[in-house]
């Protein structure tokens, strides 16, 4: 019967003892291995949880920017709504100061008249006084 190098026979026994013990510290190893993976999984589902606060966050913020884009299109709509009505009442008083500046103009030239008118009525009644 061969011998190894510790004077061990190399029997069926002890084959089988070698493999059993090797297949222990195999599956030990696997076992640490496998322990550390799913160490490794729980740190990915924890840095995934995180990424999707983030994202939540980030959808959050988002939803805020395009109410407040919304609402300052919104503002720019009125604001270009109010210019237009600006320069319509500019322009209506503009051609009101024309038509009232025309207006004063015929005023101005009815009472000159009247007022001559009344000259020449004040004449005639002082002379029919002085007649009469």
């Amino acid at each position: 019967m061969e011998e190894n190098s510790n004077n061990t026979p190399l029997t069926q026994e002890f084959f089988l003892q070698a493999i059993a013990e090797l297949t222990e510290t195999v599956k030990v190893g696997f076992d640490d291995v496998e322990k550390r993976f799913e160490a490794i999984d729980k740190r990915f589902e924890t840095v995934d949880r995180k990424f999707e606060a983030i994202d939540k966050r980030f959808d959050v913020i988002e939803n805020k920017i395009n109410d407040i884009s919304q609402n300052i299109s919104s503002i720019n709509t009125e604001i270009n709504s109010i210019k237009i009505d600006l320069e319509e009442v500019k322009r209506k008083l503009e051609r009101l100061e024309k038509s009232s500046k025309e207006d004063l103009d015929v005023y101005a030239e009815d009472i000159l008249f009247l007022r001559s008118r009344l000259k020449d009525l004040d004449k005639r009644i002082a002379k029919l006084e002085a007649v009469g």
